[in-house]
C-alpha cells in the first residue's frame, strides 16, 4: 500500500518539515490533527503498520521474556 503523503495530505516528504508539522499535532490544532487522523484510518490496515503494531504489543506483553522464534514468526 503506497500513500502520496504530498498530494493526499498536503504533508511534506522531508523529515526536518514532517517533523516539525508533526510536533504542532494537538487537539488545540484541529486542521493538523484532522490530517494525521485520516491519513492513520487509511495506514492502519497496511502489513507494515499490522507487524509494527503486533511487535509493540508482543514486546511490551514480554519485557524481560522474548522469545526470538515468535520474534521471527512477527517478522515472517
Amino acid at each position: 500500500m503506497g500513500v502520496d503523503i504530498t498530494i493526499e495530505y498536503g504533508l511534506p516528504t522531508d523529515i526536518y518539515a514532517l517533523t516539525k508539522i508533526t510536533k504542532q499535532v494537538s487537539g488545540k490544532n484541529e486542521n493538523a490533527f484532522k490530517t494525521f487522523k485520516k491519513l492513520f484510518m487509511q495506514i492502519s490496515d497496511a502489513t507494515e503498520f499490522r507487524r509494527l503494531a503486533e511487535l509493540i504489543k508482543y514486546l511490551g506483553n514480554n519485557t524481560y521474556n522474548v522469545n526470538i522464534e515468535e520474534l521471527k514468526r512477527i517478522f515472517a
